[in-house]
């Protein structure tokens, strides 16, 4: 008998361990694992429907304006980190309160959801990121590449780049639906050594009809900035260089205007100043008329 029971309490002691184990492998698997993410395939311009973006170019944090953190027409600077599934944009100021002795730091923090090539779906997680994202959730960002939309024809865009004080050259482009170009070349500049030189030669008026794959690049910019929801702050002060584009199409017509455009709009900008400086079309001696 007493044998028995010793067996019995054995048997009861190996029944209760191997549950405990059981149940510490079933917590384990049952546990999500962190995910980790790499910096790098989170380089290039993301943006929504709604008009957020941002912009990784620097990884290492070498310049702050490298980054760009944006929502609704609010955009900035930042550094950027990535912890885990948790991406973090975060930038630093002195504040007059403490006479400029102060650091003070500013974080904004996402966790990834999801991430593809092509789309990358990120939660606020901290008070600052929901406070410029609205209170909301599961935002839906689109690498800029692929958010084209295809539903949108050009008829016709006209493009102003203003003098400023100092080397920024002069334009106005006027393209149509089937590539027919116009183009004022009012100050251009060549770089001579460390040094930029108006170039006299270049300054004039142009016409004629920019090649097909040019016209088609154009066509996929201004189908990839949000062009429906596009705004510009319109400002113009100040010493930089006012950009103006104005763009009829299918479903309306657009006025943009502003010394400092929304980065989303900053890869339609540099192909249009691209155009204007590489495209080969005749002289003319009539002076052309631009929208404005």
């Amino acid at each position: 008998m007493l044998y028995l029971r010793k067996v019995f309490k054995f048997l009861i002691r190996r029944i209760l361990l191997v549950s405990s184990i059981l149940v510490i492998i079933g917590a384990t698997s049952c546990k999500k694992e962190k995910q980790s993410y790499n910096l790098e395939s989170i380089v290039g311009s993301w943006i929504t429907v709604e008009n957020d973006f941002i912009e990784i170019r620097d990884t290492l944090n070498r310049h702050r304006d490298s980054n760009t953190l944006g929502s609704r027409g609010k955009e900035s600077g930042k550094f950027v980190y990535l912890l885990d599934d948790t991406l973090r944009f975060q930038s630093s100021y002195f504040s007059s309160v403490t006479n400029y002795e102060n650091m003070y730091v500013e974080s904004l923090d996402f966790k990834i959801l999801s991430m593809s090539d092509s789309i990358m779906i990120l939660d606020p997680v901290n008070e600052n990121a929901d406070s410029l994202f609205d209170q909301r959730s599961n935002i839906e960002f689109i690498k800029q590449e692929y958010a084209i939309d295809q539903s949108i024809e050009l008829k016709k865009i006209t493009f102003h780049s203003s003098k400023c004080f100092g080397n920024c050259p002069a334009y106005h482009l006027s393209i149509d639906s089937i590539g027919n170009t116009l183009l004022h070349k009012e100050m251009v500049y060549t770089k001579n050594g460390k040094e930029q030189t108006v170039d006299k030669l270049q300054i004039g008026y142009y016409k004629g009809r920019i090649e097909e794959s040019l016209l088609s690049g154009l066509e996929q910019e201004v189908r990839s900035c949000n062009l429906d929801v596009l705004k510009f702050n319109g400002l113009d002060c100040c010493d930089g260089s006012v950009v103006t584009i104005i763009i009829e199409y299918n479903r309306g017509r657009k006025y943009l205007k502003s010394m400092v455009p929304p980065r989303i709009a900053s890869k339609l900008i540099a192909y249009l100043y691209k155009i204007c400086g590489e495209v080969k079309l005749n002289r003319v001696d009539e002076i052309l008329e631009f929208e404005k």
